[in-house]
């Protein structure tokens, strides 16, 4: 019906013909200038005609997350071996299963049909963008299974000094099911012999839609071994208290390994993206805090970190704060601090993947018969970036709680944080953008284009550090309790966050404050 076009999900993957595009450098064949659709093809449930073009509903049966369970299951427990020593044990298992329907699947680039065959009604060779409907939508099953057990001691050394140290493994499974994918190679095969027939997929024999559909499988695991220990010292007595000094040190090691089924990992499987990647690091840490409370309305804390990961290099972070409270019912506080965030390990060693782009670019488009505006759809690849730096950051912040009552707590806190080095998603666009341009792209991310007319042949896209976030704001919260005696106390709260400012940009894209 005319009023219900605009819930309609209008893919073009429906079942139309195209003029042949060859990448020489994959080899892939995929769509260049429209033909027509497929005569009397566009018929069955969920496809219609819109104009010349046929066009499918991918919202039809779409539900990215139809199910979701969890279960979990969390232990502690604690042992006073004598006076000084006591040994605890924290435990958990959470597993999460979920179910997921996607529209039916697609050739992301397209299915070749020479002229002459059953299913070529057009006289030429032609490229067919086809949506599997008749193969039935595709369903994953997916289960992840995350494990963690931390075993640890504490002894009081002396009055003064305690320690505690230990050991925690975790681990992370996941396992993925998906049903109703297509195996291109066998389809085209099918469909350039004719017995899979596109002009009324519905009615194909069951045999032939089992011979194309695939079960892909995905497994993944995580794992984490880290060993501790710090120690708590009672350094001195000043004014305000006693100095106290903790001193603390950690080691880490991370497997991970992201595998997909040989078919997907070959390419084959229409309507799946991605890739195996697998890696590992270790990394150690030292840090150290000190709380100096010079007097007893005013007390300074000192802390810092050193990192040192064996696949990027090292990291220092400082952090400084005071608190002063001048009365009873007011305090002030302020701090400044700087942090690092270490790029993905899935980033870092992920394989190059295929991936369909659809891009802009004016002359690929002429080199496909189509107005240079046209969105076109292209062979891209997504690209480890293996030289990824840390991001990093520095931030303040200021604020005052304020007590009028003993039923009444009113805090007002000032943040402002300024974040550098930003890893950041650089898209097939944005790498043609900056092809264009002449800006700033890493070395390993670059389009292939084709000589004779400069039409893009691939795109390589991936992640890479640029740019930065600069964001401030304030943080209020009323908290209040009232006691009832008898009958217990009512409690609540108040939260109100105002963003002032939220800006993200870097030295070759324009600053947008959102």
């Amino acid at each position: 019906l005319p009023w219900m076009e605009g819930r309609r999900g209008p893919s073009s993957n429906a079942n139309n013909y195209y003029v042949p595009a060859t990448n020489p450098i994959t080899g892939r064949v995929s769509p260049g200038k429209f033909i027509s659709s497929v005569p009397g093809g566009c018929t069955n449930p969920g496809f219609w005609q819109n104009g010349a073009v046929c066009r499918y509903d991918y919202n039809l049966v779409a539900a990215d997350t139809a199910s979701l369970e969890q279960k979990g299951l969390f232990l502690r427990g604690d042992y006073q071996i004598n006076d000084d020593w006591t040994v605890y044990l924290n435990s958990s298992v959470t597993r999460v299963s979920s179910f997921g329907r996607f529209a039916p699947t697609l050739a992301d680039s397209g299915i070749f049909i020479p002229a002459g065959t059953p299913n070529n009604t057009t006289g030429q060779d032609v490229v067919l963008k086809h949506r599997f409907a008749a193969v039935g939508p595709r369903d994953n099953f997916d289960d992840t299974n995350t494990y963690d057990t931390n075993l640890g001691f504490n002894w009081q050394v002396t009055d003064s000094v305690a320690v505690d140290f230990g050991l925690r493994r975790a681990e992370s499974k996941f396992i993925s099911l998906g049903r109703n994918y297509v195996n291109i190679p066998i389809a085209t095969a099918l469909i350039q012999s004719g017995e899979y027939s596109i002009f009324d997929p519905l009615a194909n024999d069951p045999d032939v839609l089992n011979a194309v559909r695939a079960t892909i499988g995905r497994d993944g695991v995580f794992k984490e071994d880290e060993v501790y220990a710090s120690a708590n010292f009672d350094l001195f007595e000043l004014p305000g208290g006693t100095s106290g000094l903790v001193v603390g040190a950690e080691h880490h090691k991370q497997e991970f390994a992201d595998l997909y089924d040989a078919q997907s990992e070959a390419g084959n499987i229409g309507g799946s993206s991605g890739n195996s990647s697998a890696g590992s690091r270790n990394f150690s840490s030292a840090y150290f805090e000190w709380l100096m409370p010079f007097h007893s309305t005013f007390e300074v804390d000192l802390a810092a970190r050193y990192d040192s990961y064996s696949d990027f290099g090292t990291s220092f972070v400082p952090k400084i704060s005071f608190r002063y409270h001048p009365i009873d019912s007011l305090t002030l506080r302020a701090s400044y601090g700087e942090g690092f965030r270490a790029p993905p390990l899935t980033i870092l060693n992920s394989k190059d993947a295929f991936s369909a782009d659809s891009v802009v670019d004016a002359d690929t488009a002429i080199a496909y018969g189509q107005p240079p505006g046209s969105t076109l759809q292209i062979d891209g690849l997504r690209v480890a970036t293996p030289d990824l730096q840390p991001e990093d950051s520095k931030q303040w912040s200021a604020g005052v709680v304020w007590d009028p009552t003993d039923w009444v707590s009113l805090k007002l806190d000032y943040y402002n944080i300024k974040l550098t080095n930003t890893i950041r998603f650089f898209s097939a666009q944005t790498v043609i953008n900056r092809e264009r341009t002449g800006a700033f792209l890493p070395s390993n991310l670059y389009s292939v284009r084709d000589p004779a007319n400069n039409a893009i042949l691939q795109v390589r896209a991936g992640y890479a550090n640029e740019g930065f976030t600069n964001t401030d704001g304030f943080d209020f919260n009323a908290a209040m309790k009232f006691d009832l005696g008898a009958f217990g106390s009512l409690r609540n709260n108040l939260n109100v966050s105002w963003i002032n400012k939220f800006e993200t940009g870097g030295p070759n894209s324009v600053t947008t404050d959102f």
